[in-house]
């Protein structure tokens, strides 16, 4: 079976080039507007369409909007604030027993009496337990001693650095009750050097959020002059502390 084409490009057919060219920018233009307004674009296609009629389910996982909502994941955390800064003072007497005496230093039973003025701060961290670094000075209320090796009241310094951990009832930032225990290393400067080991331990009662009492036993362990062996000595304390104590935030 012989096949006719469908434009004849022998000279005795009927091919007309005016005719095809028209008809080939006919199909040309439609093809052209069918593909524009089918395409995704500004023009509202379908694209517009699937958008409208697409909901959440169809979508990917990262891109619906029950994803994005905050309210399914619980409320917001809120912002922990810094506790504020606070400083402490206090002032107090008290009273040693010596548990060991030394006859060759002409020892009493008990020590002289002494004031203690200290200050510091509470470092922020906030809580019931706490913390705080003070700096405490010390002197003698009365003298010790023999006439001759002995020294006369207000006449022995001691500087005491030391670390309290603190224990608030009920929490902070305006306590009643004050439980504290603190690790200090007294450094006798006057008349004569020595230094030794301390450890305290009390409660302070607040009659106010800035003042109140508080009471203290502390043990502590001086390393002194030799005797008349030559032997260094150790002079174990215990003493009771009552005073007055300032804790104020700094605002």
């Amino acid at each position: 079976m012989q096949l006719t084409p469908l434009f004849d490009h022998t000279v005795g057919g009927d091919y007309r080039p005016d005719a095809v060219n028209r008809a080939f920018c006919i199909v040309f233009g439609l093809v052209l507007t069918v593909g524009a307004f089918a395409s995704p674009g500004p023009w509202g296609g379908p694209s517009r369409a699937l958008a409208q009629t697409t909901g959440d389910d169809d979508l990917p996982p990262a891109l619906r909007e029950s994803t994005l909502d905050p309210e399914l994941h619980g409320p917001a955390e809120p912002e922990s604030e810094s506790p504020p800064l606070r400083i402490v003072a206090g002032i107090g007497g008290g009273a040693t027993i010596r548990l060991v005496k030394h006859l060759d230093l002409q020892q009493e039973r008990f020590a002289p009496s002494y004031l203690e003025v200290f200050g510091g701060v509470v470092l922020p961290v906030g809580g019931r337990i706490g913390h705080q670094v003070t700096l405490a000075v010390a002197t003698n209320l009365s003298g010790d001693g023999s006439y001759t090796a002995g020294i006369d009241p207000l006449q022995q310094w001691t500087l005491t650095p030391a670390y309290t951990a603190r224990i608030s009832f009920p929490e902070d930032p305006v306590p009643d009750w004050i439980l504290f225990g603190r690790f200090g290393v007294p450094l006798t400067l006057s008349s004569d050097f020595s230094w030794g080991l301390g450890l305290d331990v009390g409660a302070a009662y607040m009659f106010t959020a800035g003042i109140g009492v508080y009471v203290e036993i502390d043990y502590s362990m001086y390393f002194g002059a030799d005797d008349r062996s030559g032997n260094a000595t150790i002079h174990p304390l215990l003493s009771g502390e009552l005073g007055v104590l300032f804790d104020i935030e700094v605002l």
